[in-house]
């Protein structure tokens, strides 16, 4: 079931139009975890949750929580917190975002956004991440394929029980067919001593009305900063869209 997922938005990309903004994993609006150069609307609040099977290691579930808000045009902060389960002592992590589209004329039909994020866990592992990335995102609409495609770069510090810190890169790819249906594929590369494994990810979302929209994907996050874990797990959830107009 699984790679046929993995298949299934994979092939389907192959037929739609732009994609929409939903917040990630990590918090943000982007992907299924990584930013893109994408913000909410001013005044408008998305708040989403998950079930993430990290049933593997010692792990059980994970629970993101995660709150976007659209401070003005071109600015949205957030908050996040996962609460993970495990066979031993539960994780939790918090985390607070922000990030701003760059108020200058597009670069080779690109828009760019840089963006912050800090985050810290309790009970077991005790991480602290904090990241600074630059997105640039580009719609382009090839006859029948329309894609986003996004081109980023991010630095990453962690420190506690772990103390390490480098830069790594990342692409995304974002469509949506004409029901609606958004799907989206994404891919960071890997940082020694950082990552276990490269980041990606594979997410499709659909907006049941204005207001309520979903998602399920499958991918390797581990939960906090932008880190790649060993083993890749379903995920599924919702998101809830309040105020504003629609997403940019």
């Amino acid at each position: 079931m699984k790679k046929m997922l993995i298949l299934g938005i994979v092939a389907a990309m192959a037929c739609a139009s732009a994609a929409y903004a939903y917040p990630s994993l990590a918090g943000i609006t982007g992907n299924g975890v990584l930013p893109t150069a994408a913000v909410v609307p001013a005044g408008q609040f998305n708040a989403a949750l998950d079930y993430y099977n990290t049933n593997s290691d010692g792990l059980k579930s994970t629970y993101p929580l995660r709150v976007v808000y659209g401070v003005m045009d071109g600015l949205e902060v957030g908050a996040g917190y996962t609460m993970v389960k495990t066979d031993g002592d539960d994780v939790n992590a918090w985390n607070i975002d922000a990030k701003y589209v760059l108020p200058f004329k597009e670069l080779a039909g690109f828009s760019l956004a840089a963006g912050a994020r800090y985050g810290s866990t309790s009970g077991g592992a005790k991480i602290k991440a904090t990241d600074l990335y630059v997105a640039a995102t580009r719609a382009f609409d090839l006859s029948e394929l329309k894609l986003d495609a996004t081109l980023g770069v991010n630095w990453e510090k962690l420190s506690g029980d772990v103390d390490q810190s480098g830069i790594r890169f990342f692409v995304g790819l974002g469509t949506t067919l004409a029901n609606k249906l958004s799907l989206a594929a994404e891919f960071q590369t890997k940082k020694e001593n950082m990552d276990a494994k490269a980041l990606w990810d594979v997410v499709a979302r659909y907006p049941f009305t204005d207001m309520f929209s979903g998602e399920i994907g499958y991918g390797n996050y581990f939960g906090t900063g932008f880190i790649g874990a060993n083993k890749s797990n379903l995920f599924v959830g919702v998101n809830a869209t309040f105020g504003g107009k629609a997403a940019e």
